[in-house]
């Protein structure tokens, strides 16, 4: 039998002795507050005492204590439990001001939600609060991953303007396979498949390893398939009374073919399917 005393006896300590008390083989001995109504409450609650912080110390079957009271006493109570030879286990300290989740909130375009519930919230706007939460500790480097799938295309826009600007003062890795999220915000990127790293270049430079690989044809509709058999296709749209193409190779895919610029879709593809026969 663990047996405990608990500093603090508000929400969070209400919590955590809760979870004692649905847990086999612990008791609650003692709880200690400033607020002596809400101490006699919890201690009431699971048969435990109310004491001062030096009596729960002093007992010797107080094996452990919880320490859940404000912030700026932890570390006070840290040293005494340590020099009472109690095991310690104490709520992680949160310093953090209603004006900087406000402002994280901001951020990210939810400043005007912040009295809403987040159940009432769309996908992008639970986007949104993901990378406000991140934020609130400012990081240095900020890792997205697969952040527009799902959204519809005003909320994906909006998320690619909050990525372009978070990216001002802090490193942002975006992973996704989202083409245009990346050709809208980012200033370098890495390719990589099965693990190796295929690319790391900025845009442009990517590009312009495209050069001469992207083709445009018309071609009719039964012929796709067997098109794709052969080569990656990067666009389709129907025209002529056929299907336009873009098909990526290193030499024509077939009489007629037009040599073009390259997109970047047309360059990232060009470097996942052709990089091996470099």
């Amino acid at each position: 039998m663990l047996r405990f005393a608990q500093f603090g006896a508000g929400r969070i300590g209400a919590i955590h002795a809760a979870n004692l008390a649905a847990t086999r083989g612990t008791r609650l001995l003692h709880v200690v507050d400033v607020d002596a109504a809400a101490a006699r409450t919890l201690a009431d609650r699971h048969g435990a005492k109310v004491s001062t912080a030096a009596a729960a110390l002093a007992d010797p079957a107080v094996d452990a204590v919880i320490i859940a009271s404000s912030t700026d006493t932890h570390a006070e109570l840290a040293i005494a439990s340590a020099r009472a030879g109690k095991a310690i286990f104490c709520e992680k300290p949160v310093d953090l001001s209603l004006k900087r989740v406000d402002a994280c909130l901001a951020a990210v375009g939810l400043a005007h939600a912040a009295d809403r519930r987040l159940g009432d919230f769309s996908g992008g706007m639970r986007q949104r609060v993901g990378i406000a939460q991140a934020l609130l500790n400012e990081p240095r480097l900020l890792i997205v991953d697969e952040p527009t799938v799902g959204l519809d295309p005003e909320e994906r826009l909006r998320f690619r303007q909050i990525l372009t600007e978070l990216a001002v003062d802090r490193l942002v890795i975006l992973s996704t396979h989202i083409v245009s999220d990346v050709d809208s915000s980012a200033d370098r990127i890495a390719v990589m498949r099965s693990g190796r790293l295929l690319a790391h270049v900025t845009p442009g430079e990517l590009i312009a390893r495209a050069a001469g690989q992207v083709w445009r044809c018309t071609i009719g509709d039964g012929e796709l398939p067997a098109l794709r058999e052969r080569h990656p296709v990067s666009h389709v749209e129907r025209a002529d009374g056929g299907l336009r193409v873009h098909v990526i190779a290193r030499v024509a895919p077939r009489a007629g073919a037009e040599s073009i610029a390259p997109a970047l879709e047309d360059a990232y593809l060009a470097c996942l399917h052709l990089a091996d026969a470099a």
